[in-house]
């Protein structure tokens, strides 16, 4: 009396499709184009988040090139940001 996966989960469809079966030429097309396409995908979010990394080191890098243009120092600004606002330490990003 065992029962199987529920019907359409994704492990009866797995037991379901027989990979062991030869595919027909449209298939095996099919699987290959999805395929292909997955990897462009996914070419495209990694060079997409590379990019908005590269944007925010460099926001991050002209924030700072001012802020040691301007003469602030790690000790003096931060003690005294420390006074007015206790969560000062915590940098927002800029986008």
């Amino acid at each position: 009396m065992s029962q199987g996966p529920p019907a359409g989960s994704v492990l009866q469809r797995s037991v379901a499709a027989p990979g062991n079966q030869p595919q027909s030429p449209e298939d095996e097309d099919r699987k290959v184009r999805r395929r292909e396409k997955n990897r462009v995908a996914a070419q495209r979010s990694r060079r997409k988040q590379t990019q908005k990394a590269d944007k925010l080191h460099e926001a991050w890098w002209c924030m700072s090139s001012v802020s040691a243009v301007q003469g602030y120092t790690a000790s003096s600004s931060s003690a005294k940001a420390e006074q007015r606002n206790p969560a000062s330490h915590i940098k927002q990003p800029y986008i």
